[in-house]
């Protein structure tokens, strides 16, 4: 929501309703299934098994820059992708990586980026580079694309890229369970 909210809240943009469309329960519960879905394959791709086995064989620093690389490149040609974009993409799928890293399990990061894609769209904002119709809302942008990340959405936003380092900041000040994956236990050396 800092990316969405705070924006609304010190006058860099504004919230209205969408005069085409309007509030629909089912569209919001569609959304979110698809938001559910999305999030939880990306997951699985870039911060599931392989992600594991490389964790346990190279270390952190090693797996995570390329797997955040990966991560930016998957989302490379959405519409209206930019440099920033990708830098912003590769930043998030560190710390996705990172989120994995604290807690052990791949809960974390699934909740961390299912809630940052279905948040955005709240307040009619873009996600990636497409527009998600959930309440019926359009956010209008006051400040020009680097702080509104045009239509790609907040992802190519210089805002985004304040919020990660805070993000960081609460993960590692967050009391979260940290467990061990037990796909370290079970792979032989």
């Amino acid at each position: 929501m800092a990316v969405t909210a705070l924006p609304v809240a010190v006058g860099m943009a504004s919230v209205r309703q969408d005069p085409e469309t309007s509030f629909q329960p089912a569209s919001l519960l569609f959304v979110l299934l698809v938001m559910v879905f999305g999030a939880m394959g990306e997951e699985l791709l870039f911060h599931g098994y392989a992600f594991q086995l490389l964790l346990r064989k190279l270390g952190a620093f090693q797996t995570l820059l390329p797997v955040g690389v990966l991560f930016a490149a998957a989302h490379a040609n959405n519409l209206s992708a930019s440099p920033l974009s990708f830098f912003n993409t590769f930043l998030w799928g560190g710390f996705l990586g990172f989120c994995f890293l604290r807690s052990g399990d791949l809960w974390l990061p699934f909740g961390v980026h299912l809630g940052w894609n279905w948040s955005l769209p709240l307040l009619g904002a873009n996600v990636s580079g497409f527009k998600m119709v959930t309440t019926g809302l359009l956010m209008d942008w006051r400040a020009g694309e680097l702080w509104s990340g045009g239509e790609y959405g907040p992802e190519a936003s210089v805002l985004t890229t304040l919020v990660l380092p805070l993000l960081v900041w609460a993960l590692v000040k967050a009391p979260v369970a940290t467990s061990r994956p037990d796909l370290f236990d079970t792979v032989e050396e």
